[in-house]
């Protein structure tokens, strides 16, 4: 989290949490920075699967409920669920930069249905709509195909710098990606049935979850 995109002065730069940029880092991170790093090309990781830390496994799992739809081709995302949190405060001028980017680019949105439902959210509330990440799986080869890092370079790494002035946030942009590169069939949001978050998480108390 050291460096920072080429052109943006972090010490000439006024940021409100905590007073440091390690929230838009994060961000930054999960945007772009992970497709390409050293662990995840060195060991040829076709999939990344994220989990919060106060997330599990209830029971021994068998590949096949948690990478159910990853190992066909259509498949590149799996989440929890659809969800409208109160974005607004972290989604200033992302939804106009990125009309303006697909204006430039000439794209169309691969899922009409998702775009719609961030379009009619943003207009009514200022908002957009994300996925619950505190899991997902992300196939690797999607994520970083061109067109697709193009997309996300610009938002974290080119001007206007939102992810650091504005803090737009990860799993509104992952929402926004997919709404604009992903086929409505390459998107599965169904929950693995041993997958466990918070209070059903007796690990994260002290106790041993057995077989975990």
């Amino acid at each position: 989290f050291s460096s920072y995109p080429s052109g943006f002065d972090p010490l000439g730069e006024t940021n409100n949490i905590n007073g440091t940029w390690g929230h838009q880092q994060v961000s930054r991170f999960w945007i772009n920075q992970l497709w390409t790093h050293d662990a995840v090309r060195d060991r040829n990781c076709e999939s990344i699967m994220r989990l919060d830390a106060d997330s599990c496994f209830l029971k021994h799992m068998d590949v096949g409920d948690a990478l159910p739809g990853l190992k066909w081709d259509t498949v590149v995302y799996r989440a929890n669920k659809m969800q409208k949190d109160n974005s607004a405060p972290f989604v200033k001028g992302l939804f106009q930069f990125t009309q303006l980017y697909m204006e430039t680019k000439s794209l169309k949105p691969r899922n009409k249905d998702m775009w719609e439902k961030a379009n009619t959210l943003f207009q009514k509330t200022g908002r957009l709509p994300s996925f619950s990440t505190d899991f997902e799986i992300c196939k690797v080869s999607f994520f970083a195909r061109k067109d697709v890092m193009d997309y996300q370079m610009a938002i974290a790494d080119q001007q206007p710098f939102g992810v650091f002035r504005e803090s737009w946030s990860d799993v509104h942009v992952r929402f926004i990606t997919l709404a604009l590169f992903a086929e409505p069939s390459m998107v599965d949001l169904n929950t693995p049935s041993s997958y466990g978050h918070g209070w059903r998480c007796p690990g994260i108390h002290g106790d041993i979850v057995e077989g975990f």
